[in-house]
């Protein structure tokens, strides 16, 4: 788990998303996964994947936050690279500012890393045919999805 600099406690998390709906967001350089959850964070559900358009990433991802009426952002940040800060890196970080401006809620960094590879998993779990797990924008969402899983495991002692 990763929140910028300014370290906010394991209770204040739990305080922050309560009652709240939160999207989790796959950054990837091509399209950019989305999931979310309900306001008792019982439904996860991958919702869409969007094509990584730099001219319009931030309004599309302004719109579905506006839609589905959420409340919390967890964008997915890759921890596995910690030494030097990688291009992805860099882009996910200006998302997250980007972002924070435009929708003054609060956006989440979490780590993500392998969350393509348990998204695949978690297609597999769910009965999604092998053709359409083969679908990239498929995989996007539910590395979403397991971006939010994992994070709602971590924040909220009754999530299983």
């Amino acid at each position: 788990m990763m929140i910028e600099k300014t370290q906010i406690t394991k209770d204040e998390i739990k305080e922050l998303i309560s009652g709240k709906k939160i999207a989790a967001i796959d950054y990837g350089k091509k399209r950019i996964g989305i999931a979310v959850t309900d306001i008792f964070h019982i439904s996860l559900n991958p919702l869409k994947t969007i094509e990584n358009n730099p001219e319009n990433i931030i309004s599309d991802l302004v719109k579905i936050v506006k839609e589905n009426s959420i409340e919390i952002i967890v964008l997915g940040f890759p921890l596995w690279q910690i030494e030097t800060e990688s291009s992805i890196q860099t882009e996910i970080k200006e998302i997250l500012s980007k972002l924070k401006e435009k929708l003054n809620l609060p956006v989440l960094l979490f780590d993500e890393s392998f969350s393509s590879a348990a998204g695949v998993a978690n297609m597999v779990q769910s009965g999604v045919k092998k053709s359409k797990r083969a679908t990239k924008g498929n995989i996007d969402r539910f590395a979403a999805l397991n971006i939010l899983k994992n994070f709602l495991a971590e924040y909220e002692d009754n999530y299983v």
